[in-house]
């Protein structure tokens, strides 16, 4: 339980009747506060290290009694261009689940490598495909990993019940994280040896891994331009 308060109760999010591997689209104008001072920010590990500025997220646990507490994490849009950031970008994932009526569910807001657009061989960390894609599951795959996040905070998250949501570009990273957490092992194998074409070994390994065992990804929810 953390000291951050989100706004009403919508049960749709937490039964689940957005998702169950469905993409919906959500159009909502939200004029909140982005962040609040009681959000918690952790960088994230990748196969290429963790990029201070780029491999980081912020979480914000329900204000409420209870828990362990799905949650919902968010890839922003932007054309993946490395000028649209998660820091410009605004409101918070908190204040989506607000405007839904949502209480009891924690929100992960990701920022990931993205594209210079004027040289994308230059792109910082690596940004565009295949390391932006890999990059959202990454920082999906640390929930679950020991150590990233402080003891209390992972705690209080429910890892069956995850739900991915991107906005605009940020969509495809979300149902693309999400394909990932369907796929089989041998087609995990094909994906894995594609990206390793283009990318490496080390990228190749990363996507065949897909999603760590301990997460269940239930939904995805796609919000609009």
């Amino acid at each position: 339980m953390s000291s951050c308060p989100v706004g009403p109760l919508n049960a749709r999010i937490k039964e689940g009747i957005v998702g169950n591997g469905v993409a919906v689209t959500v159009s909502s104008h939200i004029t909140e506060s982005p962040y609040s001072s009681c959000t918690h920010t952790f960088g994230y590990p990748t196969f290429r290290g963790s990029k201070r500025g780029i491999h980081y997220g912020r979480i914000r646990l329900p204000d409420a009694a209870g828990g362990p507490f799905p949650i919902v994490i968010n890839f922003h849009g932007g054309f993946w261009k490395s000028e649209w950031s998660l820091e410009r970008h605004g409101p918070s994932t908190a204040a989506l689940l607000a405007a839904f009526g949502t209480t009891d569910v924690a929100s992960w807001d990701v920022e990931y490598a993205r594209v210079d657009q004027s040289d994308p061989t230059s792109s910082e960390a690596g940004g565009g495909w295949p390391h932006t894609c890999l990059d959202a599951l990454a920082a999906l795959n640390a929930l679950a990993l020991p150590g990233v996040l402080a003891s209390g905070i992972r705690t209080a998250i429910d890892l069956s019940r995850v739900y991915l949501c991107g906005h605009s570009a940020g969509g495809h990273l979300a149902l693309w994280t999400a394909c990932l957490s369907r796929l089989p092992p041998p087609e995990l194998e094909r994906v894995g040896a594609a990206v390793e074409a283009l990318a490496g070994a080390e990228a190749g390994a990363a996507a065949r891994a897909g999603v760590h065992a301990d997460i269940t990804v239930v939904g995805v929810v796609g919000l609009a331009p």
